[in-house]
């Protein structure tokens, strides 16, 4: 996947070696005059070395980093993260549980999807994106639910309304 590109300054990229899920706009040289506002990114160092995968906006929070290997496709990282998820809730005995039927599947930054929220109610999933780019991805996101939840899911709600900038 050939992505537009963002360069942070040589200084600013220990955070991102750590695995910190936002870069802020003061760490950025520069960006490809290509990249608009909620567009997915390649975000390298000024050597051109690989960082991460994340989407852009033009706020203090430049880039909210999904990955920080390279990715073939969008589908397939919504895919693996929301999996991952599905699967930690698993170990936690969230899913099928007797006592509870309520859980929050996708925590954002907590599970490496920054401005996703996701909340299981018995048979019904409640999604909130909290910014433009997840929002634009909501037939993707629901999607991957129908997948992961192999027809267990009755509905799908978009609660994104009151969460969007």
């Amino acid at each position: 996947m050939i992505l537009p590109k963002v360069i942070i300054h040589q200084a600013k990229t220990e955070a991102i070696k750590r695995f910190h899920p936002w870069i802020f706009s003061g760490a950025i040289k520069r960006k490809d005059a290509a990249l608009n506002n909620d567009e997915l990114a390649e975000v390298v160092d000024e050597k051109n070395n690989f960082l991460a995968i994340g989407y852009y906006t033009e706020s203090n929070i430049a880039v909210r980093v999904l990955s920080f290997k390279r990715v073939d496709s969008l589908a397939a990282l919504f895919h693996e993260k929301i999996v991952a998820a599905f699967e930690a809730r698993k170990l936690l005995q969230l899913v099928d549980n007797p006592y509870t039927n309520a859980y929050r599947l996708m925590h954002a930054e907590g599970d490496e999807m920054p401005g996703l929220i996701i909340d299981i109610y018995n048979e019904v999933a409640v999604i909130q994106a909290h910014s433009i780019f997840i929002a634009k991805q909501m037939d993707l996101i629901a999607s991957v639910l129908k997948d992961v939840y192999k027809g267990k899911l009755k509905a799908i709600y978009n609660k994104s309304a009151a969460t969007l900038p």
